[in-house]
């Protein structure tokens, strides 16, 4: 049996119409979304912040689909937020807590756990900043079309 051949719907005769199609294929999440409950206090704080951001740029930059990459944001976020504050509150350096600790000799100080922690979230938010189009470069690339259809260089008109 041949597969059933289903029309493009983002091919529109206007850009109304590509919106309204594009916004029914893959909706956006709205302003007003609920983070996920699971994500601490800093983690839903950052999830608003970003919707609504992102949906002050582009209505279509964030989509439903885009809501556990988002989450993961979220949670990098959270983590790196808590590691922060903690090398903020303890140092980068502490006491060891074990007798290898002090016999290494450093007075028993050893590198906060909470620096490495810090690293490897700020890793992970890069990651997932770069996937969702949250830095300068991945906006740069974003090929999301003209939001106006009479948004066009023009070489002609010397105001645009």
């Amino acid at each position: 049996m041949p597969a059933r051949r289903v029309p493009l719907a983002l091919v529109a005769p206007d850009e109304r119409a590509r919106r309204l199609a594009a916004q029914r294929l893959a909706p956006s999440l709205e302003p007003d979304e609920s983070p996920p409950s699971y994500l601490p206090r800093a983690g839903k704080a950052e999830w608003r912040r970003i919707v609504k951001a992102a949906q002050t740029a582009d209505v279509r930059w964030l989509q439903h689909t885009d809501s556990a990459a988002l989450a993961a944001y979220c949670a990098a976020f959270t983590t790196f937020v808590a590691a922060t504050q903690d090398v903020a509150r303890r140092g980068v350096v502490i006491a060891g807590r074990s007798s290898a600790d002090a016999a290494r000799g450093e007075d028993g100080v050893v590198r906060n756990p909470a620096v490495s922690i810090a690293r490897d979230a700020s890793v992970l938010m890069r990651q997932w900043a770069v996937q969702l189009g949250f830095t300068p470069d991945a906006r740069g690339r974003a090929n999301l079309g003209a939001l106006d259809p009479y948004d066009v260089d023009d070489p002609e008109d010397p105001f645009d």
